[in-house]
């Protein structure tokens, strides 16, 4: 429906005309070229949705299992979706910059400054109050409602959430080497992924179930992120700024000590007025450590 509006809106404006033809050199062609990319999506599936099918077809209560890594990672999936926004708007600002030989390091630190301080309050206050955040969600919930479910479903959604930053850094680099054309390294890198995700898969999630998957999960997407970034340093050359990165660790580990800090000195007021407290006072450190 939506191609037939735009089509018709296009016709009227700039008097577009529908012909059709198959040029088959042409067609195979374009296929030819998109091979690489389109099996870089394929891997990209494999190591991000294999976890929950190995976890349903193995596990003896399967489908429970199942149920629980979904409720985690649906909420993974959700602020997912800020960085898959970031990365659709730096592909072309990547291609245009480097197509002009231009110096992309600026965007890189800029769009690592606001992702990954960003994704780091989202996982630390994730993992610090899941138990809450849990129970707000899935309180009526049959499954989480029986006995040593609910702590299941804690920890899994705690593993997730800490692969957020990952995430994150892997929308930059991925779609920095994506623009530059380094699809060679992209899929070697991916197919390292797939590897390591499924073989810790097969060892992990029959004796731990969903939270191994989670772990897995966790593994992997750490794993692919620092492969990313070494990938673009030594492709495109990159410097290496040790000072920027010792800030952003630095950042995280003060988060993580905020989050103990916030939970032991307000433990008498509601989990989400705690919550609050640590997302505005990492907020404020942003400016601190000039990441905004």
């Amino acid at each position: 429906i939506a191609a037939a509006i735009g089509y018709i809106i296009l016709r009227r404006i700039g008097k577009v005309k529908l012909k059709f033809s198959f040029n088959g050199p042409e067609v195979f062609g374009i296929m030819r070229q998109s091979l690489p990319y389109a099996f870089l999506i394929f891997l990209m599936s494999v190591y991000n949705r294999a976890d929950v099918m190995i976890i349903e077809r193995i596990c003896v209560d399967g489908k429970e299992q199942a149920s629980i890594w979904a409720a985690a990672f649906r909420w993974l999936d959700m602020v997912n979706i800020l960085g898959l926004m970031f990365a659709t708007m730096l592909l072309p600002m990547f291609g245009r910059m480097l197509l002009l030989k231009n110096d992309v390091q600026p965007i890189v630190k800029l769009s690592v400054n606001l992702m990954f301080p960003f994704s780091c309050m989202l996982a630390v206050g994730g993992i610090f109050f899941s138990a809450d955040i849990m129970q707000l969600l899935y309180r009526n919930n049959a499954l989480y409602n029986q006995p040593g479910m609910a702590v299941q479903y804690n920890i899994v959604f705690s593993w997730l959430i800490a692969s957020f930053p990952s995430w994150c850094l892997m929308y930059v680099y991925s779609t920095l080497l994506t623009a530059n054309g380094s699809m060679k390294a992209l899929n070697i890198i991916a197919m390292a992924g797939v590897a390591i995700n499924l073989s810790l898969n097969f060892y992990l999630v029959p004796q731990y179930k969903a939270i191994g998957g989670a772990m897995v999960s966790f593994i992997t997407q750490t794993g692919l992120a620092l492969a990313f970034i070494i990938a673009v340093v030594r492709i495109i050359k990159l410097p290496v700024n040790i000072k920027w990165m010792l800030a952003l660790l630095g950042y995280l580990c003060l988060l993580i000590l905020l989050a103990y800090g916030t939970v032991a000195i307000m433990s008498s007021m509601h989990w989400i007025v705690q919550l609050l407290t640590f997302c505005l006072i990492s907020t404020g450190f942003m400016f601190v450590f000039r990441f905004i």
